[in-house]
């Protein structure tokens, strides 16, 4: 149909309006013929002949009245469709603007109770600061009856940009925590004990591929459990976590490979050492793999010559030995719904060298971890955790991270979360056991501990 057509309809339909609308019509009467006879017929016509007719003019300006409503009424509704049309706005980036200055932080308190009531243990740090711990075993938890305040934790980030293209990123610390990340730092435990993480951020372009590289000091990338206890499933950290690196001194660069893949790989002192050991380098890589929300498998490496950073006080600063170690880690983390999370945990280590005035140090040890997490409601979660850590020493030596024979320890933790806004509260429980004597008690050395923890975190 052309628009020819659509137009003459359009004024036939405007105009048979008119003509029904008796108050825009003429009042001039049309005088009937006489007629002989009426019939019916007849008398049709003279009612037809009676009916007023309309001028000309009248119709022409009646029409124009109606076409002009009708435009007016197509514009209101094309108004309307547009108004319901999305606006096409100028998306903004995602994360900081250039040069924007970020700060966050956190404070984490507990209190807890060993049902053993062990006593003080001291632990001497390599630079001989002494740190108290009740709960052997334990990452940070380590106070019995009494409260602990663990952590606080200040973060300062500085994008890239506004006249200096390097980002800057500063975790300042006080409490346990920091003084327990630094237990075997040789540059001495109370000098690096509120410094955390401090590095500088650039992103040069190498080979086509967009790099981000950090250089300083920065926590590991090994597991998956973290330093803070908000970003875990559970408050307590494992075994595995505990006697694995905290964090490395050197320089890292990370890659996209493509929408799935990542890569990161690293040259650092070594294990939690910002001052050089033994002057030897470890380095590591990390390849993970990411398949939407649903599914992410990391895979890691490391390996070098390890000393102070990693043993502690036993192996002595410069020139008192090395131990050639790696490090192999796995992870793989499955959400297959929004409030369900599935993880495994996977580490395998070997060790080989000797330390001056302990011997040979020689083995293997394996860490393995499965977690469920089950957010019932926004506020309320459960989170339940299962793990086994194996050291085992070597022909002629000693295990590599216990000191000991063969040692085999379990743990089995159940915590319960509720969160209101910025404050994460957990009650845990858990159950440690051990194939010897390795945790504390009031009447000596106990195979298993029980723990009834309560903690806060409180974010800002």
């Amino acid at each position: 149909m052309n628009r020819n057509t659509l137009l003459a309809r359009r004024r036939f339909s405007t105009l048979s309006l008119a003509v029904m609308c008796a108050g825009l019509v003429s009042n001039a009467p049309v005088k009937a013929q006489d007629a002989p006879a009426k019939t019916e017929a007849s008398e049709q016509t003279a009612k037809l002949a009676e009916m007023p007719t309309l001028s000309q003019p009248t119709v022409r300006k009646n029409l124009f009245a109606f076409e002009a409503l009708a435009d007016k009424s197509r514009k209101l509704r094309l108004a309307s469709l547009a108004a319901l049309a999305p606006e096409d706005k100028k998306e903004e980036p995602a994360g900081p603007k250039p040069g924007e200055v970020t700060i966050t932080g956190l404070l984490d308190w507990y209190y807890g109770v060993n049902t053993k009531a062990p006593g003080h243990t001291p632990y001497v740090t390599p630079s001989g600061d002494t740190i108290n711990i009740d709960n052997l075993g334990r990452a940070f938890d380590i106070k019995d009856r009494q409260p602990g305040f663990s952590l606080g934790e200040l973060n300062i980030t500085r994008a890239p940009g506004k006249g200096l293209n390097l980002g800057l990123t500063a975790t300042l610390t006080i409490g346990d925590t920091g003084r327990l990340v630094h237990a075997t730092e040789p540059g001495g435990t109370a000098n690096y004990a509120a410094l955390q993480q401090l590095y500088v951020t650039g992103s040069p372009k190498i080979l086509g591929h967009d790099l981000t590289v950090d250089a300083g000091v920065f926590t590991t990338p090994f597991g998956y459990e973290v330093i803070e206890s908000s970003n875990n499933d559970n408050y307590s950290r494992s075994f595995n976590f505990a006697l694995g690196p905290y964090y490395h001194a050197g320089i890292r660069a990370t890659t996209v490979l493509n929408p799935k893949w990542s890569l990161q790989a690293g040259l650092v002192n070594g294990w939690n050492n910002i001052a050089d050991d033994n002057n030897a380098k470890t380095i590591y890589a990390q390849l993970t793999y990411k398949a939407g929300t649903k599914f992410t498998n990391i895979l890691g490496w490391m390996g070098g010559a390890e000393g102070t950073g990693a043993f502690g006080a036993a192996v002595p600063t410069a020139g008192g030995g090395g131990v050639t170690m790696n490090l192999l880690d796995w992870q793989a983390i499955l959400t297959p719904t929004d409030k369900l999370k599935i993880v495994g945990w996977f580490n395998y280590g070997s060790a080989a060298g000797s330390i001056q005035a302990a011997g040979k140090v020689s083995g293997n040890w394996i860490g393995m971890q499965g977690i469920a997490r089950y957010q019932v409601t926004p506020k309320f979660a459960w989170a339940a955790r299962i793990e086994q850590f194996e050291d085992m020493p070597g022909t002629g030596g000693f295990a590599p991270r216990l000191g000991l024979g063969y040692s085999n320890l379990k743990s089995y933790t159940f915590t319960l979360e509720y969160t209101v806004k910025t404050l994460v509260s957990r009650l845990e429980w858990r159950h440690d056991t051990a194939n010897q004597s390795l945790f504390g008690s009031a009447a000596g050395a106990v195979a298993d501990q029980d723990t009834i923890m309560f903690g806060q975190v409180f974010k800002f």
